[in-house]
């Protein structure tokens, strides 16, 4: 499986006992994602940092919580490692994330060490070959 090849399954049906792994299950677009992968019978561990929403996603859907913090690779790691266990497998994964940046991208006063981190996890997600 490699990150970088689309599964038309994703937005279909057919994904009855394949097992998929969503970053930033907990709200927006992930939330989405997670609830119709479980709808379509896709067993799925999401990963999010979001306390308040996290439970009741994972309640809601029956899916699986892996608390994930996407700039520690350590954590991402564990989110794959533990649905492997679980599932034997891994069919499909979402990278899915978002960050939050309170202050205006534009801001004259804004130093580079603020947005840094932001920077640099968007890029290296977009660059980096995760193949499995």
């Amino acid at each position: 499986m490699s990150l970088k090849t689309f599964s038309s399954k994703l937005i279909g049906e057919g994904l009855e006992k394949e097992t998929v792994v969503i970053s930033g299950g907990a709200s927006g677009i992930g939330e989405g994602y997670v609830r119709h992968a479980r709808r379509n019978g896709a067993n799925v561990d999401f990963g999010n940092l979001d306390s308040t929403r996290r439970e009741k996603v994972a309640e809601e859907t029956d899916a699986t919580f892996v608390r994930t913090d996407v700039t520690v690779y350590g954590e991402q790691l564990r989110l794959f490692q533990e649905a492997k266990e679980k599932y034997g497998t891994i069919d499909h994964a979402i990278a899915n994330f978002g960050v939050y940046e309170p202050q205006q991208w534009f801001d004259l006063q804004l130093e580079l060490d603020t947005i840094q981190g932001v920077v640099a996890l968007c890029l290296w997600s977009a660059c980096t070959d995760n193949s499995f």
